[in-house]
């Protein structure tokens, strides 16, 4: 049994910061102040929340460790994942998942 392909659109999210495909039926909102969301019309019991926060450390870091590179916002990344980027940087991945 083959599954129907489904048409998927390119989103470049915030210019090319972030690209992913969404079906190409889904409506997309993006709030002025930052984030976008991502959603089927017709189901609003699944959506895509995407909002990025980009910062700059006050002094130069020198650790390897992404943990340490995060633990001053400890309390708000409860939860979530950090990655060790090849290029030295570090990413937080943050999931949730709600149903309606």
């Amino acid at each position: 049994m083959t599954t129907p392909s489904i048409p998927m659109k390119t989103v470049n999210y915030r210019g090319i910061l972030v690209r992913f495909q969404i079906p190409a039926l889904w409506t997309e909102e993006h709030d002025p102040k930052g984030g976008g969301f991502f959603y089927d019309p017709a189901d609003h019991s699944v959506t895509l929340q995407l909002n990025v926060l980009t910062a700059t450390s006050p002094k130069d870091l020198n650790s390897t460790d992404p943990a340490a590179v995060f633990a001053p916002l400890a309390d708000s990344l409860r939860g979530a994942e950090i990655e060790a980027l090849p290029n030295g940087q570090s990413l937080e991945h943050l999931h949730s998942t709600h149903s309606g």
